[in-house]
């Protein structure tokens, strides 16, 4: 068994994805935000630093293709990680009023949430995930469930 993972999030923004991070994983996880690195070789430099030393990680992106969830497996696996991915299911009109309540770079402009749920595609193990569990938001919290 694998003495290090690589959580993946996935999820369309404003999904709740930074505040499960916050919530549930801190500070236990690498935290590796395209976001807050603001470029893609800073990003695959923390993440490359957390494969070769066999740190935990959590990549806290939007993930919301095979394609862009491919970045990460592949590596994440030959390093000998166990991949983990939580997705959030789109949904637009949640989504968009957590982003209303946000200020400065953290909004993102509305239009980006109706094309990233427009393209969002669930990850399933396929993907060569060892576990998927998908994330829904209600009034009492975080409700987790693992999808086989």
């Amino acid at each position: 068994m694998a003495d290090f993972e690589v959580i993946l999030m996935c999820g369309i923004p404003g999904s709740g994805k930074t505040t499960f991070c916050r919530e549930r994983l801190f500070p236990q996880y690498l935290y590796i935000s395209l976001d807050r690195l603001r470029t893609r070789s800073a990003e695959a430099e923390l993440f490359a630093f957390a494969l070769r030393r066999r740190k935990s990680c959590v990549i806290d992106n939007t993930n919301i293709s095979r394609q862009e969830r491919a970045r990460y497996i592949p590596a994440a696996k030959k390093a000998g990680a166990r991949v983990v991915t939580y997705w959030f299911e789109p949904d637009v009109g949640a989504c968009l009023a957590r982003n209303a309540g946000r200020t400065g770079r953290e909004r993102v402009p509305d239009i980006v949430i109706r094309d990233k749920s427009s393209r969002f595609s669930a990850p399933d193990r396929t993907e060569g995930f060892d576990q998927v569990f998908k994330v829904s938001i209600a009034d009492d919290g975080f409700h987790v469930e693992e999808q086989k």
